[in-house]
């Protein structure tokens, strides 16, 4: 690694105004632990590209580095200028869990999972920021999306719904559903629990046909 090191230190050397240099320069000072030249790698690699992803991994290492504050800022500079970036909603998400601004992070999460619904790690990190207990049902979820062994993210929606009910949020847990069933309309699982909401609401008539047509779905 110091070899390698080195030879990226030449390569700033002879191109100081190529923003891919800077950056595998940072990632193998972050490697080798020198956060601080690191961060300053980092910082001239988003000076000098265009490509969001420069200033997405500079505000990332801030967060790594325990400066959200800073990484919130780089966050929003990059949302101000690419609204649909995802990869930001996600990382000011982050950077609002690590200042404790928990609501804001929800609603960070929330557009990121509206224009990416089949990102299971976006529903990993919604249920991480909405209870602390619903962390391992949700990894799991992400992990049984990234082996294929159901779509994408119907379990993990399933879960966040249930959060959402035993919160009393249930029109937020409606939701939860309603973006699991685009996909599988018929899920036995999904009609069921949107029954149980649907009855927390108050609506009794809808619940319980949403149960007659889980229970076709099962037949």
């Amino acid at each position: 690694a110091s070899a390698q090191l080195e030879k990226f230190r030449q390569a700033v050397q002879l191109c100081p105004s190529g923003a891919d240099i800077h950056f595998a320069l940072a990632k193998t000072q972050t490697s080798l632990g020198l956060t601080d030249k690191a961060r300053e790698s980092f910082a001239e690699a988003a000076r000098l590209g265009k490509e969001p992803k420069y200033a997405l991994a500079l505000a990332g290492a801030e967060v790594s580095y325990g400066n959200a504050q800073a990484a919130e800022k780089i966050y929003q500079q990059l949302l101000d200028t690419n609204p649909e970036l995802v990869a930001a909603y996600n990382g000011i998400g982050a950077a609002y869990r690590a200042q404790g601004k928990r609501n804001e992070a929800e609603a960070a999460l929330r557009r990121a999972i509206q224009l990416a619904p089949k990102d299971a790690d976006l529903f990993l990190n919604l249920g991480i920021v909405l209870e602390g207990r619903a962390r391992r049902r949700v990894e799991g979820a992400a992990s049984d999306a990234a082996l294929g062994r159901r779509k994408p993210f119907t379990k993990a929606a399933l879960y966040l719904a249930q959060v959402e009910a035993k919160l009393g949020r249930y029109d937020q847990a409606l939701e939860e559903i309603r973006t699991a069933q685009l996909t599988e309309p018929a899920n036995g699982d999904l009609l069921i629990t949107e029954a149980a909401i649907l009855d927390g609401l108050g609506r009794h008539e809808d619940a319980l046909n949403k149960l007659d047509a889980a229970l076709s779905a099962r037949v």
